[in-house]
């Protein structure tokens, strides 16, 4: 600090220290926290990626509310679901911009699920969420403009990921709480409103964690009933099915389009006493929305249909679609 006297005025000047170390903790504001971390998935088919959301919600640098982490069309919009959820509920919303980062910022976001963990982020950083409960937990869900919680793809492969990575357990939908609880050893909490995931995460609400109490749960239940009554005929076809089901066999159908090889229906996985397999055919029925089914590409061999690894088995979309072009040029169109 250096005093001079000029015109009889006395001036003060301070001058700053360059050697002085620099605090490294994040900055507050008051009562505010600024940063706050959430861990939540994504779907990569139908295996899921732990995806932690971070929010920044300090007022130096942005001059718009941004999300990055190579974010899709539906999760940058989800920031306008989030900002009224969050008012119709009876919480403030910050009134300048934000940033939230979605990681890894190398894969792609896609869908609602990730509009929970980034209200609970933003409830984090302005400090209405006061403990670190969250950090515990895999958080997801979508959210509606009145706050209510609506159902998500994934669920079972979030639990799974959840015991993967050791956590407590999940905080989701409650449309999807028997879904998730068919993994043992992680607790299902499920939440109907955004407020009642914010009581429970401030330790004000007490909730139990969902169970099926024995109840056996199959994404069949909550898909349409098949049944052979749409096949007509071909008793030969359903023999071989009922048998291959009871062995737990591969089968492979050959046949013209329209003979019913792609709706006859294929009973449920029965020997799989460790569940195994059973929850990824459901991860995979209610990640995807359809059936465990897969179809040979139209050239392939003989000799290679028998060949685990063949690479030209495709999925049975591709083929139709594969189809549909070789009967439009057989009628003379261009490929």
């Amino acid at each position: 600090m250096r005093e001079r006297a000029d015109a009889g005025v006395a001036t003060t000047k301070i001058v700053p220290n360059p050697f002085r170390k620099l605090d490294s903790r994040p900055l507050s504001l008051g009562s505010v926290r600024v940063l706050a971390k959430v861990q939540s998935f994504i779907l990569i088919g139908i295996d899921p990626l732990q995806c932690e959301i971070e929010v920044d919600v300090s007022q130096r640098g942005l001059q718009k509310t941004v999300i990055v982490g190579l974010a899709q069309t539906a999760v940058k919009e989800s920031i306008e679901r989030v900002h009224r959820a969050l008012i119709n509920s009876g919480y403030a919303f910050p009134g300048h911009a934000l940033l939230i980062n979605l990681a890894p910022a190398d894969v792609k976001k896609e869908g609602p699920a990730l509009d929970l963990p980034m209200a609970i982020g933003v409830l984090r950083g302005t400090n209405f969420i006061k403990t670190d409960r969250h950090k515990s937990f895999l958080i997801a869900g979508e959210l509606a403009l009145d706050g209510r919680m609506r159902k998500i793809k994934g669920a079972l492969s979030m639990a799974l990921l959840a015991k993967q990575k050791r956590l407590t357990g999940v905080i989701l939908p409650e449309e999807n709480a028997r879904e998730a609880a068919v993994v043992d050893g992680i607790e299902v909490y499920p939440v109907a409103t955004l407020s009642q995931a914010v009581s429970f995460l401030n330790e004000q609400l007490p909730l139990e964690p969902h169970e099926l109490n024995g109840e056996p749960y199959t994404a069949s239940e909550l898909a349409a009933a098949h049944d052979f009554a749409e096949v007509r005929g071909q008793e030969a076809v359903k023999r071989a099915i009922t048998l291959a089901a009871a062995g737990a066999h591969n089968l492979l159908m050959v046949g013209p389009p329209g003979t019913g090889e792609s709706v006859a229906p294929l009973p449920p996985h029965s020997h799989d006493p460790t569940g195994a397999v059973r929850c990824s055919a459901q991860s995979a029925q209610r990640c995807t929305g359809r059936r465990e089914s897969m179809a040979p590409y139209y050239r392939i061999r003989a000799s290679r249909r028998r060949r685990s690894d063949a690479p030209t088995i495709l999925p049975k979309s591709a083929w139709n679609e594969d189809k549909a072009r070789r009967a439009y040029v057989t009628r003379g169109g261009t490929p």
